[in-house]
């Protein structure tokens, strides 16, 4: 057994293969990193032939109601029918040994969290290209019906090997949806400065006009480098709740006043006032880019500038 596995009480209960731990198709190798709803691992499919992540639920967690279970695993399985090169692929979805879990494609790269806690805020023409390849790959997930609902910096990925970059957890929302209605009902799921007004109601409903808000917060984040709402949970909610969006260039003045625009658009309180999905939203980017010659295509090499 690989000693970082042995003793690992999530995947207990499942039967281990050659020294290595076997879950569903998947050979698990190692552990990539764990949250409060579970762990994520770095393995092999054994029927695709591919490397693979693994999202597993905590095991306490695994005891959820029927329907909300089943809710998850229906937006699973359609988000595995949604194939974009700007989306984390999903696999499959399946529950074994008293787990629930997920697999997905395994990206090399880092997140863009990674990226401006490493190198500093983004340049405009970067932050653009980042924000347009999300808003594609989420705009064929909206065109299918799916809504991410936890859009913020850790979940888009920047690629290292084909230099795309890719929205991570598509599928995941409801499993997050499932574990709040369980274990604490008064808990707002999300992460807070990337929450939209909405969702401090109610999580379920957030719509596609949910995600661009996010997609917009995440656009603030990289032209200013920090947070747009800064302070505890509640302090927060206030901010995001009742007062307007900060304006970005107070912290960065050198902003074109149509990129402006489209971050004001995305972020404004009432979501039939936002564009109503990212498909609007890849078309306003693709217009600013357009006319400041940002990017000749999207599919440029990232790492020219990145």
């Amino acid at each position: 057994m690989q000693p970082e596995l042995s003793s690992d009480l999530i995947l207990k209960d499942a039967p281990e293969i050659e020294g290595y731990k076997l879950l569903g198709p998947c050979v698990l190798h190692s552990k990539v990193g764990q949250g409060g709803m579970g762990a994520v691992y770095r393995g092999q499919h054994l029927n695709l032939g591919i490397e693979v992540a693994v999202k597993c639920l905590l095991p306490g967690l695994a005891s959820l109601k029927a329907d909300l279970i089943a809710r998850f695993q229906r937006e699973a399985h359609l988000a595995a029918r949604v194939t974009h090169q700007n989306l984390v692929r999903v696999y499959d979805v399946g529950q074994q040994h008293g787990l629930h879990y997920l697999v997905m494609e395994y990206v090399i790269g880092e997140s863009l969290r990674e990226r401006i806690s490493r190198r500093g805020r983004s340049s405009i023409q970067e932050a653009v290209t980042i924000l347009y390849q999300a808003a594609k790959g989420l705009a064929a997930a909206h065109d299918e019906g799916i809504v991410h609902r936890d859009i913020k910096p850790e979940n888009i990925m920047i690629c290292e090997t084909k230099n795309l970059v890719k929205v991570a957890d598509l599928g995941l929302s409801r499993l997050s949806e499932s574990v709040v209605d369980i274990t604490a009902s008064h808990v707002r799921m999300g992460t807070p400065p990337y929450m939209p007004p909405e969702q401090w109601e109610s999580f379920g409903s957030v719509d596609r006009q949910g995600d661009v808000w996010a997609l917009g917060a995440t656009l603030y984040y990289m032209l200013a480098g920090q947070n747009a709402f800064l302070g505890t949970f509640f302090q927060i909610e206030r901010q995001i709740c009742g007062e307007p969006f900060p304006d970005v260039l107070k912290v960065c003045p050198d902003v074109p006043q149509d990129l402006v625009e489209v971050l004001r658009k995305s972020t404004e309180k009432e979501p039939e006032d936002r564009y109503q999905n990212a498909r609007e939203l890849e078309k306003a980017l693709d217009h600013v880019m357009a006319m400041h010659e940002l990017a000749t295509k999207i599919d440029e090499p990232l790492d020219v500038w990145l």
